[in-house]
């Protein structure tokens, strides 16, 4: 059954079955759609790519038993950060290692392990909690695409 879940799981962290790779989302973003709000009080695909990884580090550190520090306030970033277009790229490559980090970890973690700090909820728990919060915002980023390719035609 163990390795059912642990199928089931990588093929959620990475998209199988769901709306979209999550590496494929972000693959070919163009820096000027990627800096986009659809208006003043939306979030921009660089942003809401930030929060996913922000949460995702999160994350892997409750997996691997940790407790991180973390301030809600600082998952979102400043629009100063999105002046260098570097920062998207290690952006995007923070957030595939963060996918690849989970899938290693699902194969080597005890999934029933309870975390003290969290409520004694399982690891398996954290691993869906990632899981979902990554597909909701990847949701969101293929939407506000859509939206702005279509505005730039």
């Amino acid at each position: 059954m163990i390795n059912i879940i642990q199928h089931s799981l990588k093929n959620g962290i990475s998209g199988a079955f769901s709306h979209v790779n999550p590496l494929e989302a972000i693959a070919n973003l163009d820096l000027n759609i990627a800096r986009k709000r659809l208006d003043e009080v939306s979030h921009s695909i660089w942003e809401i790519l930030y929060h996913i990884v922000f949460w995702q580090d999160i994350f892997i550190e409750n997996i691997k038993g940790n407790n991180p520090k973390w301030d809600d306030e600082k998952s979102w970033l400043t629009e100063k950060h999105m002046q260098k277009d570097e920062n998207f790229e290690q952006l995007k490559e923070r957030f595939e290692e963060g996918i690849e980090e989970i899938g290693k970890l699902i194969d080597t973690v005890d999934l029933e392990k309870k975390l003290s700090f969290w409520e004694n909820e399982p690891i398996l728990q954290f691993i869906v909690v990632a899981i979902t919060h990554n597909s909701y915002h990847i949701g969101q980023i293929m939407v506000i695409k859509k939206i702005l390719n279509s505005q730039t035609k």
